[in-house]
């Protein structure tokens, strides 16, 4: 089966740089935390790295400048995912970016 093991978030919304890690992620996790902390922006960000076209820049941007005080960059998302079917006795593990930098020029 494949899971999710790490995530990675940059300008998205509450999340300004790229140390925003989630990692040792299980099968059951909880996000606790204050209000207005990032927890619905963590599923934010996964779903929209699943669907990148209902990224809209003029919500989701204006959040970052608003954090950082002027950021002109689009999200870029990594997720490192887990596959535990063996092969040749490994545990394969694989990241993969979603830089809406990139996509955003396809448009």
């Amino acid at each position: 089966m494949i899971k999710i093991k790490d995530i990675k978030i940059a300008n998205f919304r509450s999340f300004k740089n790229t140390e925003n890690v989630l990692s040792k992620i299980n099968k059951i996790n909880v996000l606790v935390g204050k209000n207005n902390t990032g927890k619905t922006n963590v599923l934010r960000a996964v779903y929209m790295f699943f669907n990148p076209y209902i990224y809209n820049s003029k919500v989701d941007r204006n959040a970052v400048k608003q954090i950082t005080g002027g950021a002109t960059l689009e999200p870029k998302l990594h997720l490192t995912f887990s596959d535990n079917e063996i092969i040749n006795d490994q545990i394969n593990e694989y990241t993969i970016i979603c830089d809406l930098n990139d996509i955003l020029e396809i448009f």
